[in-house]
């Protein structure tokens, strides 16, 4: 019995001991973000070294990594205009990990990161869609695409993004999505919803 207990009592101490070393938890950037665009030419252009294939999303703070990389890498490389352009957005949009990076300290900056909304009309009366001579029958294109009912006639589709470290050791990211049509008259949905943490290293 006091093995046992022995045993656990070093596991927790090294858990503590790792967790204490452990890098900031951030939350991933949206598959759909132009920063992805921007990494693959700096990459493409020598400017980044290390980045891995086939691991995308990237978190925020792995994206922060390769614009001080980049920005190291260009003080003996000038960028292209055209390139500098897109590593200062870069660096922008991720200014806190940046900073986290070189020594800020805490984090916390859960925060809508981005809006969209969309207007749509859709036309269901099959009389609109005839067939002659022909043995067929008529299907929407895209109608209820990815599960998602759309009503006869226009409809209103709006989304946001949500995302940040709560600290050190937890990032959550949220995607709700909410429609309206003259049918349904209103949804409320969640496309995606994660918390991030780690234990240890």
């Amino acid at each position: 019995m006091k093995k046992i207990l022995s045993a656990i009592a070093i596991a927790a101490a090294l858990g503590c001991s790792c967790a204490a070393a452990s890098p900031l938890v951030t939350a991933d950037v949206p598959l759909d973000s132009s920063y992805y665009g921007y990494l693959d030419k700096l990459e493409g252009m020598g400017y980044i070294q290390d980045m891995p294939a086939n691991t995308k999303p990237y978190s925020r703070l792995d994206m922060a990594k390769w614009v001080l990389q980049a920005e190291a890498i260009a003080q003996s490389k000038p960028l292209p205009p055209y390139l500098q352009t897109r590593l200062d957005s870069m660096r922008e949009g991720l200014s806190e990990e940046i900073a986290y990076l070189q020594g800020a300290g805490k984090i916390n900056n859960v925060k809508l990161r981005g809006a969209s909304v969309d207007l749509s009309y859709l036309q269901q009366d099959s009389a609109a869609y005839k067939y002659n001579n022909a043995k067929a029958h008529w299907q929407l294109l895209n109608h209820n695409n990815n599960g998602y009912l759309y009503g006869d006639g226009f409809n209103a589709v709006g989304t946001l993004h949500i995302s940040g470290s709560l600290s050190k050791d937890l990032a959550v990211g949220i995607t709700p999505r909410f429609s309206w049509d003259k049918d349904e008259h209103g949804d409320a949905s969640l496309i995606e919803g994660y918390a991030k943490t780690h234990l240890g290293v």
